[in-house]
């Protein structure tokens, strides 16, 4: 119900950032099925942390219409990689850059070529992280102005507008 209000009556077109692991639930339970329906149901973004990339593979086949925004590109070079790689079998799934993995030389590019610029997105992780960091890494990168734009806030923005937002 709070989700279909806040959408309604509000506006709202962004779920998250949900974070299961802190929060005490799990994304394979009836519950959270049923509120990823009317997230499909609503078109609205979802916006996830989720650790296991077996998981949110499966959530991306199980709700293959919703628009999810994986937090953090993640911890080990292994990690790092089965994320973006999750992007290319998966072309509604996005990339928050917040919080660690971008670090690594190379990392931020490789998100970029294999997801593509319009699927990587800043996040800030405030007040966890300081998002100076992330900024910094993508103004030292090798990224087009076009490119540092698209992921510093126009991703956010289209992806926003895409899914019903009406900013002023």
């Amino acid at each position: 119900n709070e989700l279909r209000r806040c959408h309604e009556e509000l506006g709202i077109v962004w779920i998250g950032e949900l974070c299961g692991y802190a929060s005490g639930y799990a994304y394979d339970t009836l519950a959270f099925s049923d509120a990823m329906q009317l997230a499909d149901d609503l078109n609205m973004v979802v916006h996830i942390h989720n650790d296991d990339a077996q998981d949110m593979e499966r959530l991306c086949i199980e709700f293959p219409n919703i628009t999810f925004v994986l937090a953090h590109l993640g911890d080990s070079p292994e990690e790092v990689r089965e994320r973006i790689d999750l992007t290319e079998r998966h072309q509604k799934l996005h990339l928050d850059i917040s919080g660690h993995g971008y670090q690594r030389m190379g990392i931020l590019e490789r998100a970029v070529r294999v997801a593509g610029a319009d699927r990587v997105l800043l996040g800030s992780d405030y007040t966890i992280n300081d998002p100076a960091g992330v900024i910094a890494r993508l103004e030292k990168s090798n990224f087009d102005i076009e490119t540092r734009e698209m992921i510093l806030g126009g991703n956010l923005e289209r992806l926003l507008i895409e899914h019903g937002w009406k900013h002023g």
